[in-house]
């Protein structure tokens, strides 16, 4: 399997005890772990609409929100505890947020969870212009780290209606105008590219984001599986080109499978690769788990610190 993570960093993985798939659904069962109500038929409701299965949920999302809880519970601070999930573009950050959020809201003491992207800070694209650096969108200069800061800030501190602005993937672009507000959540799940990287240069410590997160999780995969999902996941969007009626995906759709396929292999190799290599898979040893995907998006091991 190619390496992952910190591609070549011998003992990246010291400090983990690692679950091969079988030893985790066991430790699952031995500790109960998950909402105490856990059946079937949750699982089925949990991956209604998502790109895994209910056996997935079962077997690797019942048992982490498990242990996830175990971890909020030991927690002595006031205000909204934080979950922050990262790890490549295309590897599956938002639908493992998604399901997490369901399962911990249907936890013991059935706190209020809300889900928010990163995304949403990332600069407009005028702005990104402006600087001369779309396209290198999804790298920590093209997001507005200093509002994504205080935004977390104000809800770990219990603040209420705090707004995030939303991103939305069809239109490339951060929606103009449209705000996400935040109620002051029991638990704030943070999904995206920059949860656990360090504060740009030129920045102090303090204005680093994992120092925000109570329990972190990276989700892994091989490079070469996840160039696969990244084409997949764009050629997909070909379709909806014409009825979303955003520009990007007017111009992708009007593409040739052939123009398209090199468009997205470009925008892998050329941009997200690049990032994955120099931003985001440092980070994986910042991570409290790591959930590492076979080629069928299926958990294959996770490590737990």
């Amino acid at each position: 399997m190619t390496v992952r993570g910190a591609e070549g960093v011998d003992g990246a993985d010291d400090g983990f005890e690692a679950f091969a798939r079988e030893r985790w659904i066991e430790f699952g069962r031995r500790t109960g772990s998950g909402p105490p109500a856990t059946t079937a038929a949750l699982a089925r409701e949990v991956a209604e609409g998502e790109p895994v299965d209910s056996d997935e949920v079962l077997d690797v999302y019942v048992p982490l929100a498990g242990w996830i809880e175990g971890r909020l519970a030991s927690r002595t601070g006031p205000g909204t505890a934080i979950v922050g999930i990262t790890g490549s573009v295309a590897v599956g950050k938002s639908t493992t947020a998604r399901i997490l959020k369901a399962l911990l809201c249907r936890g013991p003491l059935r706190p209020t969870v809300d889900l928010v992207a990163t995304d949403g800070f990332l600069f407009p694209n005028r702005e990104l212009e402006r600087r001369g650096i779309l396209g290198r969108k999804g790298f920590p200069e093209t997001y507005d780290h200093r509002a994504m800061v205080d935004a977390l800030e104000a809800v770990r501190a219990g603040r209420t209606h705090v707004g995030v602005p939303v991103y939305s993937h069809r239109d490339y672009d951060i929606v103009p105008g449209m705000e996400q507000w935040i109620e002051a959540p029991d638990v704030l799940v943070v999904e995206g590219l920059t949860v656990l990287q360090s504060a740009p240069e030129g920045r102090s410590g303090e204005d680093d984001i994992r120092s925000l997160v109570d329990v972190a999780l990276y989700v892994d995969a091989a490079e070469e599986d996840l160039a696969h999902w990244h084409t997949r996941r764009l050629m997909a969007m070909r379709s909806d080109g014409d009825a979303d009626g955003s520009a990007f995906l007017e111009w992708f759709s009007s593409l040739t499978d052939t123009e398209a396929h090199r468009v997205a292999s470009s925008s892998w190799s050329g941009i997200n690769l690049v990032n994955l290599r120099e931003h985001v898979a440092p980070t994986r040893r910042r991570a409290d788990a790591i959930l590492e995907k076979g080629p069928d998006h299926r958990v294959q091991r996770v490590l737990i610190r």
